[in-house]
């Protein structure tokens, strides 16, 4: 029985390592379709299995959980629930009244936003969002339970009025998943925009490692400078538990596409995106090598040194920053808001103790890395196994092969900020199959 536990590769906890040791598993699976499995595992050891009460039991006690995408939760069903039981305090309840008063502010703005995008096609409004971790391979053979897999990545961003989404791919040798590569994404996307553009109004949700943070507001700065047209790029952040965006319709279109495919290489994800979409344009799909993402963070350092000390002396605290604004008359200002119905204070971007920086140098953010991404051993380990045993096709055998390896015995990295659960999936046409 423990055995046949410990086959399933785990997930560390990435979100929450530093207050708990649970370790998780693949999305796909639950404690039936590890029963079941369990069971088909005793017939062919030809050995007697435990009940499935006991099996279950083995599961708890080993501090196992299932893992599922972390989204920014919402602490709105948990006030309700002190509040039913008499343990809410009036901090408490101004807490909740300021966090609905946030989440109001956030969807007006947005309403407002969408539909002036509507109106006028020189304002484009759009959001953006990172999928949960899809992989490869993904299809129903038994093995590939017990097998890690390659990781592939996909930022997809909504462009509201014109209802046109696209999406940024990229397996795990070519780009981690932190903010210099969600950067370069959207840098992409903005490049793209046509010079008639005039203003830009972006969303997303607050993640600090990806989103929220002074990379992508270089980066934000950086485009504006370089786009043609653009003369404004406001870049807004809603409310934890309400940051429902239309890229999101993306995923679980893409999610419902992706049920019965057979997915053995990242081109096969490539074409379950193109193909996804039923009604209207298609989504456009842009595949990403590791020669295209930029530095940002870097080049932040460079050309934006300041992104704390506001002109009037205080100090911004970036947890707390809920709108951006660039605009191209201004370069070195970036203009922030604490609170959606604040006015904007002003930062000097370029000021490094008390000092411009140096304008000198004129080059653009440089590429990250020179060469691909090596997977650790133990998961090349685990696709050599699934491509001799034939589970993944021949043809495909050259693929996994040719993947570089890290010489390095250990797992991968969990406590780098930029690196989150490579190993996530989302198979749940798996367990549909399954039932």
């Amino acid at each position: 029985m423990n055995n046949h536990i410990d086959l399933f590769p785990r997930i560390p906890s990435h979100w929450c390592r530093k207050d708990t040791s649970k370790e998780y598993l693949e999305a796909h699976l639950n404690k039936e379709i590890m029963y079941r499995l369990y069971v088909e595992y005793c017939q062919e050891k030809q050995s007697k299995p435990v009940s499935k009460t006991v099996y279950k039991e083995a599961i708890i006690k080993k501090n196992i959980g299932f893992y599922h995408p972390r989204k920014d939760q919402c602490w709105c069903y948990n006030y309700k629930e002190n509040n039913d039981e008499g343990k809410s305090t009036a901090k408490t309840k101004e807490e909740y009244e300021l966090h609905i008063r946030r989440k109001n502010a956030a969807d007006e703005q947005k309403k407002t936003d969408k539909k002036v995008a509507q109106e006028d096609k020189s304002i484009i409004c759009a959001n953006f969002d990172l999928e949960a971790v899809l992989n490869c391979p993904i299809f129903f053979a038994k093995p590939v339970f017990y097998k890690r897999k390659l990781a592939v990545f996909n930022l997809t961003v909504y462009e509201v009025a014109s209802k046109q989404g696209y999406a940024f791919l990229w397996d795990e040798t070519n780009g981690h998943r932190g903010s210099n590569e969600i950067a370069t994404c959207v840098f992409k996307f903005i490049s793209s925009l046509p010079r008639e553009t005039k203003q830009l109004r972006l969303y997303s949700d607050l993640c600090p490692g990806q989103n929220k943070n002074a990379i992508i507001a270089c980066m934000l700065q950086y485009s504006l400078s370089k786009h043609d047209g653009l003369e404004i790029i406001q870049m807004n952040f809603l409310e934890p538990g309400h940051t429902h965006m239309e890229c999101d319709s993306m995923h679980s279109t893409i999610e419902k596409a992706s049920e019965y495919a057979k997915i053995y290489v990242p081109n096969d994800w490539e074409n379950v995106l193109r193909l996804a979409k039923k009604k209207g344009s298609p989504y456009k799909v842009n595949r990403i090598t590791y020669k295209e993402f930029l530095n940002f963070k870097s080049y932040k350092e460079l050309k934006m040194p300041n992104v704390h000390k506001a002109t009037d002396l205080t100090n911004l605290n970036w947890k707390n920053v809920k709108c951006l604004l660039f605009k191209k008359e201004t370069p070195n200002l970036m203009f922030v808001k604490c609170e959606y119905w604040d006015e904007f204070k002003e930062i000097q971007t370029n000021l490094r103790r008390g000092r411009k920086s140096s304008t000198a140098s004129t080059l653009g953010p440089q590429t990250i890395y020179t060469s691909k991404i090596p997977i650790n051993q133990k998961k090349y380990k685990d696709l050599m196994e699934l491509c001799k045993s034939d589970v993944i096709k021949e043809e495909y055998h050259d693929f996994y092969e040719n993947l570089p390896v890290s010489h390095n015995d250990e797992d991968d990295d969990e406590s780098s900020d930029d690196e989150i659960s490579l190993q996530a999936m989302r198979e749940k046409m798996l367990s549909k199959r399954r039932k």
